[in-house]
């Protein structure tokens, strides 16, 4: 292999491990992230049903109020029936039809009040319950972000000592190409597959392979600059 491309080579390596490294970091404050909105969401949710619970609780003691002085009307008119002192029957007699149905009417609404409290109260305590999962999960994940983040601080440090060194030695000409393709987040030194770039699929010519094999030169790819290598499968069987 050309020197220079073993310099790349190596220098590609410490930059992909770079990189290898902050995602995972990044993959860690993202599920922090994640959690952290969890406990947020719940919590607006139990905010949203504690004040569904108190509108319909408010609304219940209404209809009960009305209730019972619509019981207290049709108990009234039935007792004025019963004993026979209703001045005019059927007056009295429509106000007691009229009473028993709004009465049975208010119940009705006052049961399907109770029943949405029910609900709501079994939706605040699997709420509750969601609040605590989010909160220790939260919990391991901010524990993990903090043990493993701290690891990968110190790989990407003595990541950064390893770069350092080797960009020192890294070819001056070089150094132009190499950033540029570092800037547009492309993979440095990809191999050659079947006659083509791994990364494009450009044909790369039939000399290519030789010169690399012979390590007479350094190549890039016609398509997208990337430096070209061979398979490291054919590099064993030809050493």
């Amino acid at each position: 292999m050309h020197p220079d491309l073993v310099l790349i080579q190596a220098l590609w390596e410490i930059d992909r491990s770079a990189d290898e490294a902050k995602a995972r970091a990044r993959s860690l404050k993202e599920a922090v992230g994640v959690a952290q909105a969890r406990i947020e969401e719940v919590g607006l949710d139990r905010v949203a049903v504690g004040e569904e619970i108190k509108r319909v609780e408010e609304t219940e003691r209404g209809l009960q109020r009305e209730l019972d002085r619509y019981v207290i009307r049709r108990d009234r008119s039935a007792e004025l029936l019963k004993g026979g002192s209703a001045l005019d029957y059927l007056t009295v007699q429509k106000q007691l039809e009229q009473c028993s149905a709004k009465v049975d009417e208010l119940e009705l609404s006052v049961m399907e009040c109770m029943e949405r409290s029910d609900g709501l109260a079994e939706k605040a305590a699997a709420l509750q319950s969601d609040e605590e999962v989010a909160t220790q999960t939260h919990a391991q994940e901010y524990a993990r972000w903090v043990k493993i983040g701290t690891e990968i601080r110190e790989e990407l440090k003595q990541l950064d000592a390893q770069r350092q060194t080797q960009w020192a030695d890294f070819p001056r000409d070089l150094h132009s190409h190499y950033s540029e393709l570092r800037r547009r987040n492309r993979e440095v030194v990809v191999p050659i597959i079947n006659g083509s770039c791994s990364a494009c699929q450009m044909t790369v010519n039939a000399q290519v392979p030789v010169d690399l094999l012979s390590g007479r030169r350094v190549h890039t790819c016609r398509g997208c600059g990337r430096y070209h290598v061979l398979p490291v499968d054919e590099e064993v069987d030809e050493a």
